[in-house]
Formats: C-alpha cells, structure tokens, sequence
C-alpha cells in the first residue's frame, strides 16, 4: 500500500495498492511528495522504526521509478 502526500500540508493525494508482482503506477501532477509505504492497514509492518518514506519532485512529464526492499525479519 503506498500513499503520497503532498510535502508541505501532509494531506493525502493518492493511495495505490502494489499488484500480486509488487508493482504500482501513480499520476502526480508536478510539485513536491512524499511517499509512505505501508502495509494493508496502514502501519509499518508492526515495527515501529521502520519508516519507508521518501521524497519526490516529478516534473511534468517525467516518470520517476522508486523501489523499496520491505525486510520485516520474518523468516
């Protein structure tokens, strides 16, 4: 589950759900991002440091690939 917020108010933009390959596609117009990757409720996989949120910039039509390795420990 990714969400994307907008940097400067934090306010939710777009909410996508990665396929059973892992991938997700997002329409952003340009301006500042952030985006949280969590799990399907929302949190970071039950552990608290855990923090996969980076940062974007898109510009007008440009596409930006981002890719997160999400290792929980669970074995």
């Amino acid at each position: 589950m990714n969400a994307c917020e907008t940097a400067a108010s934090k306010n939710r933009v777009v909410r996508a759900s990665a396929d059973s390959r892992g991938y997700y596609w997002i329409k952003l117009e340009p301006g500042n991002y952030l985006v949280n990757v969590t799990d399907a409720s929302g949190n970071s996989f039950g552990i608290q440091r855990l923090d996969y949120t980076q940062s974007i910039s898109p510009e007008q039509g440009h596409r930006i690939g981002m890719d997160f390795e999400i290792d929980t420990g669970v074995r």
